[in-house]
């Protein structure tokens, strides 16, 4: 005769069943925290993703905390943009992969738009009488942020619809590594895709007024924004973020302005803005500020939406009118 399990008994299984299904979803971390954003939008409220790189820190040369560490080596999964970009975690990422964690270059996207790195950082490439002109390396270098990847500028996600590839390719990766919320993850990056296209709609809209207006960049990282919504940018101070800027390169920088009419020079939260101050003295340009890793945003699933809703404002609000 088989009897029924106590209800005691049979509360346990269901417990010991449950915490197994939680038990086989994998621990997920993202890099930057415009990647933590639709990590967490396709995520929902199956679990928050961990973020490895927080604040205003650039991810280009940041040498890992051990919080940082153990949060690669306790995930799963990662995702973040590729190997040109997030430069400190190459070596980690490479001995988690080696351990069976899934490392995921966002950059490999099927669906992304990618655009080439620019030769120049000072668009259109303005000739010099004197050849020595050339002689500081920064001034018409490529970026070595990017000399891994060889050929395309990695700030990927600057285009609100490569980030709905992205967010697609999150769910994939999310869906067959967890097959219980598979559904889930499909249906949240189905929705925040749906959010996306009304970002996109939002930004055009917004910066349609002043799409004619030249500005400059501190450094060329914002190639992606500049064409999805057709702007006007006439150079970057820096060829590379973490390099300080040589006085020809500011020399260069200041004929542009005069040359092109730039209106604005925008710095960044991340890197050394006095430039900017030294760049725009004596001429009629005003400075403001971009913010393309989301530094001053709330991580989470809104960061993404609230990070390029503040940048079209930002520039929309320099470009426009002096008295508006």
């Amino acid at each position: 005769m088989k009897y029924p399990l106590p209800k005691s008994v049979m509360g346990l299984v269901l417990s010991a069943l449950f915490a197994a299904t939680v038990q086989a979803q994998p621990k997920v971390a993202a890099s930057i925290k415009p990647v933590h954003a639709l990590v967490s939008a396709v995520m929902g409220e199956t679990g928050a993703p961990g973020l490895i790189f927080r604040g205003n820190t650039s991810p280009h040369h940041m040498a890992l905390r051990p919080s940082q560490q153990r949060m690669i080596e306790d995930a799963g999964i990662i995702f973040y943009i590729g190997p040109g970009l997030e430069g400190p975690l190459e070596k980690p990422f490479s001995r988690r992969a080696a351990s069976g964690a899934r490392i995921v270059a966002l950059i490999e996207a099927p669906g992304l738009q990618l655009l080439p790195i620019r030769e120049s950082s000072i668009w259109p490439h303005i000739e010099h009488g004197d050849h020595d002109d050339h002689a500081d390396h920064d001034d018409h270098a490529d970026h070595d942020d990017h000399a891994e990847d060889g050929a395309h500028d990695q700030h990927i996600w600057l285009d609100p619809r490569n980030a709905r590839a992205m967010t697609m390719q999150i769910a994939d990766v999310l869906a067959k590594a967890d097959p219980a919320n598979a559904a889930t993850y499909r249906s949240n990056a189905k929705l925040f895709s749906g959010e996306l296209n009304r970002l996109e709609t939002g930004i055009t809209t917004r910066l349609g007024p002043v799409r004619s207006k030249p500005f400059i960049v501190f450094h060329d990282g914002y190639q992606y924004f500049e064409k999805r919504f057709a702007l006007n940018a006439a150079g970057a101070i820096a060829a590379d973020p973490d390099k300080r800027p040589g006085v020809r390169r500011l020399r260069d920088i200041r004929r542009v302005i005069a040359e092109r009419g730039a209106v604005c020079v925008f710095a960044e939260p991340q890197f050394e803005v006095s430039y900017v101050a030294t760049v725009i003295e004596g001429t009629s340009a005003r400075a403001a500020q971009l913010d393309p890793i989301g530094a001053t945003a709330q991580s989470g699933s809104n960061a993404y939406i609230t990070m390029m809703t503040v940048m079209a404002d930002s520039i929309a609000n320099c470009l426009g009118p002096a008295d508006q």
